[in-house]
């Protein structure tokens, strides 16, 4: 059971029982109240217990007279310019609230990613290690590390066919290789209409977490987004995450905020933190 991305009605929206979550994530609309109906309509028809809605700032007022709460601003989402806010509902109370010891780790984990600063000596990749885009020939290798990182995921990533039209047609992938073998990978989704990068996802070899291998792809993903008409970098990381959050913050990513108990991460919902880089 995966879940599934859709166009509907004008808005674009990912949806299933793995996250039991309906999010929007684009709408070419300016109906926002009739868009806030048909949100609410299809997660109570499929029983979602949270709706999550990527929305900018012309959007705001119509969801908080519908009571949605923000849970994160990002300043400069839409073309370097608009707020963006993600915004949420619960049909069921429980699934905003997160339990007391994860909420203390969450808030220790954003105390030290936010006076972690960058040190120059990490900005080399270590010898031996290549850095480059990832291409369709590399289905095999981004497979064999799937398998030995994720128990599960929303979505087919250990499907051949899947991760090819992934390739062609919707991510950049960028990855580094130690002796021919994928040690770490990440991939990226391009809003060119609104003008900003969405970093998905990262996996890393069980053998090398902690090697701080994640922040060379970052540094990659800058670089080539400043060769672009792109104003802004958007990345999701699982909140309780020492590592993936000092190292956002070490590339001067900003903390917009914590979308709570949003994502399945192999077998219970997490938090996850939002930061945005401005280009």
């Amino acid at each position: 059971m995966y879940d599934i991305i859709e166009v509907k009605e004008n808005l674009n929206i990912h949806h299933g029982k793995v996250n039991n979550r309906l999010y929007l994530m684009n709408a070419k609309t300016s109906n926002w109240s009739q868009t806030i109906d048909t949100l609410q309509n299809i997660a109570n028809s499929n029983g979602y217990n949270k709706i999550i809605s990527r929305v900018p700032e012309s959007a705001k007022d119509s969801f908080l007279s519908k009571n949605f709460k923000i849970e994160a601003t990002v300043p400069v989402l839409y073309n370097g310019k608009e707020e963006g806010y993600f915004f949420a509902d619960y049909n069921e109370n429980e699934r905003g609230i997160i339990e007391d010891k994860k909420l203390k780790v969450i808030e220790s984990v954003k105390t030290i990613a936010l006076a972690a600063k960058k040190d120059p000596s990490e900005k080399k990749l270590p010898q031996g290690f290549e850095l480059r885009e990832l291409n369709t020939s590399d289905i095999e290798s981004i497979l064999r590390l799937n398998h030995k990182v994720f128990n599960s995921y929303p979505f087919p990533i250990f499907d051949r066919t899947y991760l090819e039209k992934c390739i062609k047609e919707e991510f950049d992938f960028y990855g580094i290789f130690k002796d021919d073998e994928l040690k770490v990978y990440s991939y990226i989704k391009k809003d060119l209409q609104n003008k900003f990068i969405e970093i998905i996802d990262f996996a890393t070899h069980p053998s090398y977490r902690g090697k701080n291998l994640s922040q060379h792809l970052v540094s990659k993903i800058i670089d080539e987004a400043t060769k672009e008409d792109i104003h802004t970098i958007l990345c999701l990381v699982r909140s309780t995450s020492y590592g993936l959050n000092i190292m956002l913050r070490k590339n001067e990513f900003v903390l917009g905020g914590t979308l709570n108990n949003n994502t399945l991460i192999d077998t219970s919902l997490q938090s996850v933190n939002v930061w945005y880089r401005k280009i």
